[in-house]
Order: structure tokens, then C-alpha cells, then sequence
């Protein structure tokens, strides 16, 4: 199962023999794995880009702080953007300036370098792939959809219906976690044990 460039990443592993020799079924949810510099998060992420050293160096200030007072502005946004509160250890692990620093550089290097769908990859490996779209997805709009079921209508491909965001772990994990076993019932090998 892969998600967002996970998606895409599970396609390069692919084109390893020996892994895919080894791979029965692939279910790719909200799949980044093109035009990431023309989404419409893209090109968002993109500008704030050239404004990162500012949130670098506001993390790094940020991380001069008592724990206290770091952990009473972190769980100020959480409940300001209604985050679930088992958010807050993990926003108090990752809230650095190194680990912003590593997550922009690679963020940047995913924008610049996931472009081209590949097409005929991906036909060459139809039968054990599984696309799922979201419909407010920015990071992979909707258009990418129908354009791949345009291009290769006999492409196992599905948009959403439930109301899944991009971030579906954020608030709607079970329910994704839910719909992936029914596919992975679903196409379960003749040989596997209930």
C-alpha cells in the first residue's frame, strides 16, 4: 500500500524484478507518482519554498523554548486546526529545525523530480495495481484521474466517495484501513489461508 509519493515510489520499486516477482497486488491511495509542480499544492509548496530558511530559523527558536511553553504552542494549533490531541507528542518530536530542514529538502526534491507519468509502466503492471483519487485532492487533482482513465481506460482506477482528504490518517484512518482490506480480500491469491 502506498500513499501520496509512496504511490510513486511503489512503482520505481517495481521495475525491480526481483521485487516484482514477489508483489501480488499494489494499492496506490491519492497517488502523487505526477506533475507534482503543477498541482495545485505544488505550486503552493513551491512558493513557500523560497520562504523556508524564515521557518527554519523560527524552529530553530522555537526549540530554545521550555518544553512547556513549546508544547502550549503546539497543542494551540492542534486545536486550532482540530487536529486529534494524540498529535501533540509527535508535533513535539519532529518540531526542529533539522527535521523541517530534511523534510523541505526532500518535499523540494519530490516536486522537482515527479513528473512524467509513466504510462506504459504503468499498463505493464495494470493487473496488480489499484488507484484511488480523492475528490478535493490537491496534491494529485481530479483531472489526473480522468486523464489516466482517458489515456488507459482498463486501468483499475477509483475516486473517492467516502470524503477522504489527502491527509485521510489525519481523522478518516479506519475507514481508509476498512475499504483496503475489502480490496486486499478481494484479490487475495488462490494459495493464501483465511
Amino acid at each position: 500500500i502506498g500513499h501520496s509519493v509512496g504511490a510513486w515510489s511503489i512503482l520505481q520499486l517495481l521495475k525491480n524484478s526481483d521485487i516484482r516477482s514477489k508483489v501480488h497486488h499494489c494499492y496506490l491511495l491519492f497517488p502523487t507518482i505526477e506533475r507534482m509542480n503543477e498541482s495545485p499544492a505544488g505550486k503552493v509548496f513551491t512558493e513557500k519554498y523560497k520562504k523556508a530558511t524564515w521557518y527554519i530559523k523560527l524552529f530553530f527558536i522555537i526549540t530554545w523554548l521550555p518544553f512547556l511553553v513549546r508544547k502550549w504552542i503546539l497543542n494551540y494549533y492542534i486545536q486550532k486546526w482540530n487536529l486529534p490531541d494524540a498529535y501533540l507528542d509527535s508535533a513535539l518530536k519532529f518540531a526542529n529545525a533539522r527535521v523541517l530542514e530534511r523534510i523541505l529538502y526532500m518535499g523540494k526534491d519530490q516536486v522537482e523530480n515527479v513528473y512524467d507519468l509513466e504510462l506504459d509502466w504503468i499498463k505493464q503492471n495494470k493487473d496488480i495495481l489499484k488507484f484511488y483519487y480523492g475528490q478535493t485532492d490537491h496534491w494529485c487533482p481530479k483531472s489526473y484521474y480522468y486523464e489516466l482513465k482517458e489515456k488507459a481506460p482498463e486501468i483499475d482506477a477509483e475516486m473517492d466517495e467516502l470524503g477522504m482528504a489527502h491527509a485521510f490518517n489525519v481523522r478518516k484512518g479506519p475507514e481508509m484501513a476498512k475499504l483496503c482490506a475489502v480490496w486486499i480480500k478481494e484479490n487475495r491469491p488462490n494459495d493464501t489461508v483465511e
